[in-house]
């Protein structure tokens, strides 16, 4: 099985920037070094950056203390775990009208997203920040 020398080096690449090492590598293509265990994110190649990124994002949800760290959100309900905008009233309606609820599917935790915004906040960024939040990405939600 042969592979271009430049989808060789990606998929080395790929599998040292994940953590897991040339160790697949080394048994689909015979003599290959282990590659250095890191602990944090590579620093110099954008491309390992961004896997890396990916990679930690896969590993399940950050905590509120990462995703909230403007605290752009506040706690209002705790099972599931909900969030409203500051700016935005406890007993203001949550309905659809109102605005839209974004869900994380790794834990469950929602956010509001009210329409025409928040405390000065329009709709797009809370949207934006509730689908970082989420894992949502930039997509639709």
């Amino acid at each position: 099985m042969a592979l271009a020398p430049f989808l060789r080096l990606s998929l080395v690449r790929l599998i040292a920037a994940l953590g897991m090492g040339c160790t697949v590598l080394a048994i689909a293509f015979g003599n290959c070094a282990p590659a250095p265990k890191r602990k944090g994110p590579p620093v110099n190649d954008p491309l390992e950056q961004q896997i890396y990124k990916l990679y930690k994002r896969s590993q399940g949800p950050a905590p509120e203390s990462e995703w909230n760290v403007d605290r752009l959100w506040y706690r209002v309900e705790d099972d599931p775990p909900t969030y409203l905008p500051r700016g935005y009233g406890r007993a203001r309606s949550r309905s659809p009208n109102a605005g839209t609820w974004i869900t994380d599917k790794r834990d469950g935790k929602r956010l509001f997203v009210p329409k025409g915004g928040a405390n000065g906040l329009p709709e797009a960024v809370l949207r934006a920040e509730a689908r970082n939040a989420t894992g949502g990405g930039p997509g639709p939600t």
